[in-house]
Order: C-alpha cells, then structure tokens, then sequence
C-alpha cells in the first residue's frame, strides 16, 4: 500500500485499541516513513465505545484523522456497525470472529479469533490488541515484522515484553494462514469459554449486565446476586474486560 494508508480501529475501552494504534504508528515511524494518529474513547476507560486512528504516508501528513479506510480492524460489533461502511471499496475489513457478526462481505472481510489465541494459546486475553496487529501486519506489509517487533521491545514495559512479542508472532501466524476469509463457525458450535463470578470480589455494580450484547447476566432479586445464562451466553469475555473489580474471569470449555 504505497502513498497514503488509512488505517482505523475500533473496539471498546479495555481491549488496549489506543496502545495498538500507538505501536502501528510506532513501527511506521521505524521503518522510515511519516505517521500521525488520533484516539478517542468514551467517559468511561472500561467498557466504552474506543477507537483509534493512523495515517501512514510517505510524505509528511496533512491531516491526520482517518476519511476513508483502507483498513479497519474492529474488536467489537459496535465498532464494526459504526465504521464498515467507511471503509474503501477496495479496502480490507478484519474483524475479531467471535466478537463481531459481519453485516455485508464488500469490502475483503477477514475474520480472526484474535481473543481465542490470547486466552486459549496465550494464557492472557489482554494481548489479544496484539494479536490483531500481527495478523494486520502480515495481511497488509503496512510495516515491516521486524519494526513492529522493535515498536513493541522498545514501548512496552519489560515484564510485559514477551508475552506481547509471542502474541504477534501468533498474529502473523493467523494472518498468513490462506483460506481463513470470513466469520469462524465456532460461535455457531459453541463457545470455547466461559465467564465464572468470583462472589467475594464482585460489588454488584452490574456494569457486566448493562454491557453484555445478548442480555445474558442479569442481577438476582432476591439475594442481589449476578446471574449468568449459560444457555444463550456465547463466552464474548466482554463482561470479564469490562468487570471495575476483575471478578469475572474466562474459563475454558472442557
């Protein structure tokens, strides 16, 4: 993609977007070329609608938010309703597939189960942000490998330096992987996690019900407690990354 790429995206507070904006455009600048961003992200730092943009050009940048996307990549259903229709007809959307249910197939969509790498392979749903940007990286060649490795040696604290190096390199893994284009069926055979409320941490603020996309957690009337339905939950962890108190956490399905 020479000349001028417009890459956005999106998700919700908590999935580090703002910290995988800032790498990308780290390893732009590492390879040599110009590189501008922008964020934003509602009241709320959990849980809230987040984005953020990078305009990588070969000449300095004029303007540096996003018009019209060559790429976007959304973690969320509500980033991707927001912003696939802003995307070019050329361009490439990548979605997290057991987060977002696609609406349209123009432009390329590519669906990757960045949250399964991190949580399943990686022990560490927080990495999935970086997960995503190693399959960004090899789907596109924005930036090289090896300026997002240094982007990611250089910018990220020490003790958590590794296990970020060893989700991008699952996230190049993904992205090369041919005849992966389109929305995984897992979602659609069951979920490969679940959430468990740990009772002695949870404060029953019920931010977990208000945010949950299929209204499966719900608080008890008698004794104030969360309620999970495990029978129509699909295991999205968007209760887990948003819970103020960490006492939601993923369990594997057995």
């Amino acid at each position: 993609m020479p000349g001028i790429t417009q890459i956005r995206l999106g998700g919700f507070g908590g999935q580090g977007i703002v910290l995988a904006g800032l790498l990308l455009g780290r390893a732009a600048v590492i390879d040599g070329r110009w590189a501008s961003g922008a964020n934003s992200y509602g009241a709320q730092a959990r849980g809230s609608a987040c984005r953020a943009e990078v305009v990588l050009s070969d000449r300095p940048v004029d303007f540096p938010h996003v018009l019209e996307a060559d790429v976007l990549v959304a973690m969320s259903q509500e980033a991707y309703d927001r912003f696939a229709g802003e995307v070019k007809g050329d361009g490439l959307v990548i979605f997290e597939s057991h987060l977002v249910r696609p609406a349209r197939s123009a432009p390329v969509h590519r669906g990757l189960a960045a949250v399964e790498a991190a949580v399943r392979e990686l022990g560490n749903k927080q990495v999935a942000n970086v997960v995503m940007l190693g399959a960004l990286t090899a789907l596109t060649g924005v930036v090289s490998r090896v300026a997002m490795e240094s982007a990611i040696s250089n910018h990220v604290p020490e003790r958590f330096r590794q296990i970020n190096l060893q989700a991008l390199r699952r996230g190049f893994e993904l992205g090369e992987v041919p005849g992966r284009v389109g929305k995984s069926s897992r979602i659609v055979e069951g979920r490969i996690q679940r959430p468990l409320i740990d009772e002695t941490k949870c404060s029953k603020c019920k931010v977990c019900g208000l945010l949950c996309p299929d209204l499966c957690i719900t608080g008890g009337r008698v004794s104030g407690r969360i309620v999970i339905d495990y029978d129509c939950c699909k295991g999205c962890g968007i209760c887990a990354a948003v819970c103020p108190k960490g006492a939601i956490s993923m369990v594997l399905e057995s």
